[in-house]
């Protein structure tokens, strides 16, 4: 991300607009000066984001008053290239390749998360308590509901610490999926950006439910650890692990789940009646050693429920799950994140052919 502002996509006078090069120099000398001044990794991202936006309704209205006959393919805003190849004549483009990516994933991923935390902080004096306050509730809910059915202990192990580890786990599957499945969403605008893509904003928005799901579980089991009804975790590798492993599960799940939407827009009400059915069956409010022995095989095809197994058995000295076996998790992590980048980069190559970069 720091590189020079003369080597951005936008500054390049040839391809800017047909007002002549004096007026494009101009320009292009205001905008590098705006991205220059900006403090540090995340506002240089916002601003570089404004100005290709503000340039992008420059082009699309020149393109409007000379009211050519030709017209874009797709309505993305990352048609650049053809916009500008309509405004001079030359007919549309296809089959155009991305831009090579200048900065690194992670420092991209990064500045992603940095910029949707400021953006949500900044929306509203409330933006952190809104954060926090719908994965809180669904905590405190659940584990409430844990209480009411199995009072002080679930299988030896204490039943607050119990649901809260149950629904952390689900919750950072179900935050994953959902991140995936619903694509860019809102922050469609962001791949304007050269450095930005789909993949990216999906990835940011995952990283988000992680973190604040995470520190949600923290700080409620760190309470019960200082209350007493708990220690410290067992094995604290096995149970960050897992957690780990339930997000890449929940967003390789979700990409498949975005691919096949696209074709039947449909399938959307159907995942939600799917996520409830995971959601009874991944270890809320019981393990696998407390279903009867002719049942226990058809709860188990849940991985969800193994990996809510395997947090338990690094948190609680009390438990270590006989069921749960990481074979298993590890063929079904491989599996659909196999193919749900297989969707991605079939996403993105169908894009392409239609003279879209992201």
């Amino acid at each position: 991300m720091n590189r020079k502002p003369q080597e951005h996509a936008f500054a390049d006078a040839s391809t800017l607009s047909t007002a002549g090069e004096a007026e494009a120099s101009a320009r292009i000398t205001i905008y590098n000066r705006y991205v220059e001044n900006a403090d540090g990794t995340v506002e240089r991202l916002r601003r570089e984001i404004d100005v290709l936006v503000f340039e992008l309704e420059r082009r699309q209205k020149i393109a409007s008053s000379q009211a050519l006959k030709a017209r874009p393919s797709v309505i993305s805003s990352r048609a650049d290239a053809i916009l500008i190849q309509l405004i001079n004549g030359t007919g549309p483009a296809v089959d155009m390749p991305k831009p090579p990516r200048r900065a690194h994933a992670l420092a991209v991923w990064k500045a992603l998360w940095g910029l949707r935390f400021h953006t949500d902080m900044n929306s509203d004096r409330l933006g952190m308590f809104w954060w926090l306050v719908e994965p809180l509730l669904h905590v405190v809910l659940i584990t409430f509901a844990a209480l009411l059915l199995h009072g002080g202990e679930v299988f030896d192990m204490p039943a607050f610490p119990f649901a809260v580890i149950g629904v952390i786990v689900w919750l950072t599957f179900r935050t994953t999926f959902l991140a995936a499945l619903a694509g860019p969403g809102a922050l469609v605008h962001l791949v304007d950006h050269p450095d930005v893509s789909r993949f990216d904003v999906m990835v940011g928005s995952s990283v988000k439910g992680v973190i604040v799901n995470s520190c949600i579980g923290i700080v409620m089991l760190g309470g019960c650890v200082a209350t007493g009804v708990t220690r410290l975790p067992e094995n604290p590798l096995l149970f960050g692990g897992a957690l780990l492993s339930t997000a890449a599960l929940g967003f390789g799940s979700g990409l498949a789940a975005y691919h096949a939407s696209l074709y039947y827009p449909g399938l959307r009400k159907i995942y939600v009646m799917i996520l409830r059915i995971i959601a009874t069956f991944s270890g809320l409010f019981f393990v696998s050693e407390q279903v009867p022995g002719e049942y226990a095989g058809y709860v188990l095809w849940n991985p969800v429920l193994h990996l809510s197994q395997f947090a338990r058995s690094g948190w609680f000295y009390t438990y270590e799950s006989t069921d749960a076996s990481i074979g298993y998790v590890f063929a079904c992590l491989c599996g659909t994140l196999a193919v749900g980048l297989a969707c991605a980069v079939m996403n993105r190559r169908a894009r392409a052919r239609h003279g879209e970069y992201a």
